[in-house]
């Protein structure tokens, strides 16, 4: 592959990456990874999937937040915040 940058120089051929992919994650272990996190008073963050990063209003919550407020509630007598 031959590249060119915008003001004519060449440019070296880009070195191809090797990639790997990953396993299935089991979701009831990633739960109780939350909830341990929670129960430890830590802090996790959830990012929307598949919006556009130009949007300026939040994509609706999905079930799986309310779900892990809701066990946090249930297995160790937390409040979570959403």
């Amino acid at each position: 592959v031959n590249l060119t940058s915008k003001k004519g120089i060449s440019l070296p051929s880009p070195t191809p990456l090797e990639y790997d992919i990953m396993k299935r994650v089991e979701l009831g272990v990633v739960y109780e990874k939350v909830l341990s996190k929670l129960a430890a008073e830590g802090t996790i963050g959830i990012f929307p999937e598949g919006g556009s990063h130009d949007r300026t209003d939040l994509l609706p919550l999905k079930a799986g937040v309310a779900l892990i407020a809701y066990s946090a509630m249930e297995k160790y007598g937390l409040s979570i915040p959403i």
